[in-house]
């Protein structure tokens, strides 16, 4: 279902991403948060804790 779906590792040096995938990332954000009231909500909550790291696909700890 994914346009790009492949093998790959975090490990990777080279994650072969497409030349603009901050673009594509920004705007699959934007599009969830405008879709999901909940995704909104979750985002304004978020304090960067660390509590969900080993559980949530945003966090950036």
């Amino acid at each position: 279902d994914f346009p790009n779906a492949r093998d790959w590792s975090p490990n990777d040096e080279d994650w072969h991403l497409p030349e603009n995938w901050q673009e594509i990332f920004i705007q699959g954000m934007a599009d969830r948060l405008s879709k999901y009231r909940s995704f909104r909500l979750f985002m304004d909550v978020c304090v960067r804790c660390g509590a969900c790291a080993d559980k949530c696909h945003f966090y950036m700890g």
